[in-house]
């Protein structure tokens, strides 16, 4: 395709443009120029889009809204902002093509701060099958952006959507200095087929899993408040996104370090599956995931020697127990409230699993520093966060090991 200084001639972006739904901002296929990271603009944008959403009337009553105006509050970022100060001479790449997954519907505005924070210029493709999901949040983004003093941010962006098209992807990924990929394994492998320019940086987000680890000593010695309080956290870990998350765990392992017996251990557990059962009682199981749900755990037991029996807990938790240690975490697929769980005595009993694929380890009663030396100590590739039972969706400028701010942007070197 042709381009004039750098920008899309005239015939060619009608082309692409007949084939798009904008959906917020107003970027014409212009050269973006980088601007430094935090930007004091682009904080006070965000600052007012995280106010905006908490009081439009449709995007206050969504979970997920909140929980992003939460997320990119003033005083969060800000935080952010510290932790870089050192980086004075940066600036970001220029333009960031960003390609949003199908299963979480609001994870294109997060990427889109990323990419605002660290300086860039911001064009996003959301899934046609999240679009009705995202249209109410992205009116409320397109309305803060139009305002004159973040004339500069309108012009420089754009959340738009189309239907499977090679040449348009194609287009802006050889347009676009960076490009941030989120979905399966299979949506990266496609986006390969797509070349960028030989200086542009690309960060993908693949499939993962991820895992908790639970001391046993802990659970038992908890008094009921704060075992009701581990259940309310972990709810919000696993069920808030149906377990779609990457980093919501789904198997989970009960370290029994002090030798406690094999009956009084079911005892613990059961307790505690009851007690998480009361708190999940307020999950929408539809009859649309209660029979995907059925589905999937008639396939494991079919499939997988490792499942001793299930245990449900009427059709909102399903728990297999595992008799032995699997080799890997990622067959079990479960969502909507499907659990495995196994017993170790020891930490190194989890090296086997820590395999690439999985990202986050949550914990509770359990050293998470000690837990970081084993993954050291063992060499292994998996396991990038370790974070509380209530954090695992708290999604960090680090995540996949990687400073997604810091990557997004270049400091300039002076000696």
């Amino acid at each position: 395709m042709q381009r004039s200084g750098g920008a899309v001639i005239l015939m060619e972006r009608e082309k692409i443009e007949n084939k798009i739904t904008r959906l917020a901002g107003g970027w014409q296929f212009h050269e973006i120029k980088a601007r430094k990271p935090f930007d004091q603009n682009v904080m006070e944008f965000l600052e007012e889009l995280s106010k905006e959403i908490c009081t439009d009337a449709k995007t206050t009553s969504s979970v997920e809204a909140r929980a992003f105006a939460f997320w990119c509050r003033k005083n969060h970022l800000n935080q952010w902002k510290k932790e870089r100060e050192t980086d004075e001479y940066s600036l970001g790449l220029g333009m960031i093509f960003h390609i949003a997954p199908s299963n979480i519907p609001l994870l294109f505005a997060y990427s889109m701060v990323f990419g605002l924070l660290s300086g860039n210029g911001n064009v996003i493709r959301i899934s046609q099958r999240t679009l009705e999901e995202s249209k109410d949040f992205c009116k409320v983004i397109d309305h803060v952006m139009r305002k004159e003093k973040y004339k500069d941010i309108y012009e420089n962006n754009l959340i738009m959507t189309y239907e499977k098209d090679d040449e348009i992807t194609r287009e802006l990924s050889q347009m676009c200095d960076g490009r941030v990929v989120w979905g399966g394994d299979e949506t990266i492998e496609n986006m390969r087929q797509y070349s960028l320019k030989t200086s542009a940086r690309e960060l993908t987000f693949p499939d993962r899993n991820s895992i908790a680890v639970f001391g046993l000593s802990y659970i038992k010695n908890a008094d009921r408040q704060e075992k009701e309080d581990l259940a309310y956290r972990f709810y919000n870990d696993t069920f808030l996104m149906d377990q779609n998350a990457c980093s919501s765990p789904r198997l989970i392992y009960w370290r029994n370090e002090d030798s406690i017996s094999e009956e009084e251990s079911k005892k613990i557990r059961e307790e505690w599956w009851q007690t998480f059962y009361k708190i999940s009682e307020k999950y929408d199981l539809t009859p649309w995931k209660a029979s995907k749900k059925y589905e999937q755990i008639c396939y494991e037991i079919m499939e997988f020697h490792e499942i001793d029996q299930v245990k449900r807990y009427e059709n909102k938790i399903y728990v297999s127990q595992l008799k032995e240690n699997p080799q890997s975490a990622d067959h079990y697929r479960g969502k909507f409230g499907c659990f495995y769980e196994y017993e170790i005595k020891s930490l190194d009993q989890i090296d086997k699993i820590l395999e690439r694929k999985i990202q986050t380890i949550v914990y509770e009663g359990i050293d998470p520093k000690e837990l970081a030396a084993q993954i050291i100590r063992s060499g292994v590739k998996g396991a990038d966060r370790i974070v509380r039972a209530g954090s695992a969706l708290e999604l960090d400028r680090i995540w996949d090991g990687k400073d997604v701010i810091g990557s997004l942007s270049r400091i300039i070197q002076i000696k």
